[in-house]
């Protein structure tokens, strides 16, 4: 029930909302790594799976926007993160809106979370064995990791 709600009344309308004033978002998303261990997502509107994280409230720097988001999301409490740098800062404009989203990546200390009502799935994938439903973004953001390189795709 709550995947048609989003899927087919709320994601259609905000997409009519961002096509016609084309607002411009803040969002984090988080490399959350363990063990040679990634947290993935999947969200009740997609299909596939992606980095957790979401949007950024005005008040909030990018690090606190993203560790609100991890513990609404998932339960994850900020103790757990032990260290945190950032790979970049990317940006989506296909749904109408300029969507500016920083990744950081996250060392985490502890792989229990609990899922929240907005996601229909959340595991810990091996770094090597990615399942192919993985977004190309998703992907992206962790090839770049693994290579070392940092904000060099600035396109989501």
């Amino acid at each position: 029930m709550k995947k048609f709600l989003f899927k087919h009344i709320f994601y259609p309308w905000a997409r009519i909302y961002w096509k016609v004033f084309r607002p411009h978002t803040r969002g984090a998303r988080g490399l959350l790594i363990r063990d040679n261990h990634i947290l993935l997502v999947k969200h009740a509107m997609r299909d596939y799976w992606s980095l957790p994280g979401g949007g950024i409230k005005k008040s909030e720097n990018t690090f606190d926007g993203l560790l609100r988001e991890l513990w609404e999301e998932l339960r994850i409490p900020p103790q757990w993160i032990t260290h945190h740098e950032k790979l970049g800062v990317y940006f989506n404009q296909r749904e109408g809106k300029t969507d500016a989203v920083e990744i950081l990546i996250l060392i985490c200390t502890d792989s229990q979370f609990v899922r929240g009502y907005e996601l229909d799935d959340a595991k810990w994938f091996h770094l090597g064995l990615l399942p192919f439903d993985t977004s190309p973004a998703t992907m992206r953001r962790i090839r770049e990791y693994e290579s070392g390189t940092r904000d060099i795709e600035r396109v989501w």
